[in-house]
């Protein structure tokens, strides 16, 4: 697997800094604001929760009892598609030419 393949690895810091953003909006973390994105949604058959420790496990648990509204929703999504980032890819994305040439001092 080519997972931090030049370009696509940057894109997807871009995307995960401007979803970071809208997550401190909502007074929650990154990794509660993905798990609460991901149980639910339709494209995920299977949400990986990582932690090796109680303290992560902790953090990880406000990620239930809430719902992403519409609008919040939208804001994710429309961070998906300014980095034309599928949640749902039929193919990997690292094969996708348009990623492959970005300048790796150009991130953010």
């Amino acid at each position: 697997m080519r997972l931090f393949v030049p370009g696509v690895f940057q894109r997807n810091i871009w995307a995960v800094n401007e979803i970071k953003a809208i997550a401190a909006d909502l007074g929650k973390s990154l990794p509660q604001l993905a798990l609460n994105w991901g149980l639910p949604h339709a494209a995920v058959s299977t949400t990986l929760v990582g932690t090796r420790t109680v303290a992560e496990v902790e953090d990880n648990l406000p990620a239930l009892g809430w719902s992403l509204t519409e609008d919040v929703k939208r804001k994710i999504d429309r961070v998906f598609a300014k980095y034309e980032i599928d949640t749902a890819p039929n193919k990997w994305v690292e094969d996708d030419k348009r990623w492959q040439n970005i300048d790796p001092t150009d991130w953010a």
